[in-house]
């Protein structure tokens, strides 16, 4: 088993586990960021931003194994505010 820190932003945070948006989650060796979103029961059409310790996770082949205690940030759409005039994150 390893451990990831998991990162939930804006609309994903309703599968956030015990209702907290920032956790560590244990996940079997071997696993894949689409394994990873099975996993935690998001689809990934959901995903609008996903980053692994801090770099777009599109910059990953698909297939890559995530390590022990990598950071995965997700976040849904980012809701516009017209108040500010930019996405609010």
């Amino acid at each position: 088993m390893i451990t990831l820190e998991i990162r939930l932003f804006n609309q994903l945070q309703g599968f956030a586990i015990n209702g907290n948006h920032r956790f560590e989650l244990s996940v079997p060796r071997g696993i894949t960021y689409l394994d990873l979103l099975g996993k935690l029961r998001i689809p990934a059409e959901d995903v609008y931003l996903a980053f692994r310790n801090g770099r777009n996770i599109e910059l990953f082949p698909k297939d890559d194994i995530l390590q022990n205690g990598e950071i995965i940030a997700l976040s849904g759409p980012v809701p516009y505010s017209r108040g500010y005039g930019s996405p609010v994150v």
